[in-house]
């Protein structure tokens, strides 16, 4: 039987198809297919000035189940995830946790966070903190160091 036209194999397939080669892609191109939210993952560190490594493989998480999906020479993994990690998808504190997890625990440095608190506006930073719940505990320090304002009064 061949896949539903409405699936979101398909569409992200048709997607990546529509567009002209060498055509770079983001996990932001596929949010809007459907109800499986998908959110980066090694991609996060890049996106947020982490990292200047850019992965070769592509990984979305999302609530469906996991499978890989074939275009061209490109291949994509939609990685089954947690629901706790789906509450977050599209969401700054999702991204960061992602970040995060692909720096490993014993590697976020204060240069990490000094970047986060300089590039992301201190409104977004604020709402960070709102999700700890979502984050594993080793990343709560490291979400509040991110929310501090650069003002030496102000308080979490």
């Amino acid at each position: 039987m061949g896949k539903h036209v409405q699936s979101v194999d398909h569409q992200v397939q048709k997607r990546i198809e529509d567009n002209p080669a060498g055509w770079v892609f983001t996990p932001a191109d596929f949010y809007d297919l459907g109800s499986r939210q998908a959110v980066a993952s090694a991609y996060a560190a890049n996106l947020l000035g982490l990292s200047e490594q850019v992965p070769a493989k592509i990984i979305n998480l999302t609530d469906g189940k996991t499978r890989t999906i074939k275009a061209g020479p490109m291949r994509i993994l939609l990685k089954r995830t947690t629901p706790r990690n789906m509450a977050v998808a599209r969401k700054l504190s999702g991204l960061l946790i992602q970040a995060f997890r692909n720096l490993g625990q014993n590697h976020v440095e204060a240069h990490h966070i000094e970047r986060l608190r300089k590039n992301l506006p201190a409104e977004e930073r604020q709402k960070i903190v709102e999700d700890l719940t979502y984050a594993p505990i080793w990343m709560h320090k490291h979400f509040r160091e991110v929310a501090l304002s650069h003002e030496p009064d102000a308080r979490i």
